[in-house]
């Protein structure tokens, strides 16, 4: 099923809560940006590197995954023509074929996101230490890496802003990135700790819509952990 918003403002939190040393409690769920915490002075906005196409297939997998092919509506079925692959007569997947996968695509993405956040942080509540959360689809390399961070500090450079800290999670790394684009930690993201994270913002997205703000995260993972 496709996850909704706030599953991934909460695996954002839980990957600072168990990975990041600096993690402190009290964050609250809120709008521009999407948590906060008044105790510390901490505002955090999440946001993913996917394309608006690689969400439209996203949607579309979380609609009719494992359906039989003529259960879906033939506008779909068009839209999708060519990248579904259907077995037994249920659909098993749907990727782009002109290379949805490839790492330019969600380097490009990332750097969007990022430029884009970043003009509209003008309208955001302030804190002491302003942090921008990016999920990435790719395992970047060094290379990778160090593009990134050079676009993002060229970025700064044309808007005269920046925030004081970025983190970019992948499935291998954790990176911490400071006010000046460089990379002050890469923390390891053991595979067992990712499921567990999953699992984990699964629960507690349940109850909780993406536009509920006003809700303590701390109270709600100690709830949903105690309970699992």
């Amino acid at each position: 099923m496709r996850m909704k918003n706030v599953y991934w403002e909460i695996l954002a939190l839980l990957s600072l809560r168990y990975l990041w040393d600096d993690y402190v409690p009290h964050f609250i769920k809120g709008e521009k940006p999407d948590w906060h915490n008044k105790v510390d002075s901490i505002g955090l906005e999440v946001s993913r590197a996917i394309s608006k196409k690689a969400g439209r297939i996203e949607h579309f997998n979380s609609m009719y995954l494992g359906k039989q092919a003529d259960q879906i509506p033939i506008k779909d079925q068009i839209q999708f023509e060519g990248l579904s692959f259907v077995k037994d007569g249920r659909l098993i997947a749907t990727a782009d074929a002109k290379g949805l996968s490839d790492t330019r695509s969600y380097f490009d993405e990332l750097i969007k996101r990022y430029e884009d956040k970043l003009g509209k942080f003008s309208h955001y509540s302030k804190f002491r230490t302003n942090c921008f959360f990016f999920f990435l689809s790719f395992v970047p390399n060094d290379f990778d890496l160090s593009q990134i961070l050079s676009s993002m500090r060229t970025i700064d450079h044309e808007n005269r802003e920046s925030v004081d800290l970025i983190f970019i999670l992948t499935q291998m790394h954790l990176y911490v990135v400071d006010k000046r684009m460089f990379i002050k930690q890469a923390i390891l993201v053991p595979p067992d700790l990712m499921t567990r994270m999953i699992r984990e913002a699964k629960l507690i997205s349940s109850d909780h819509d993406d536009n509920k703000v006003g809700w303590s995260f701390e109270e709600e993972y100690l709830r949903e952990t105690i309970r699992d």
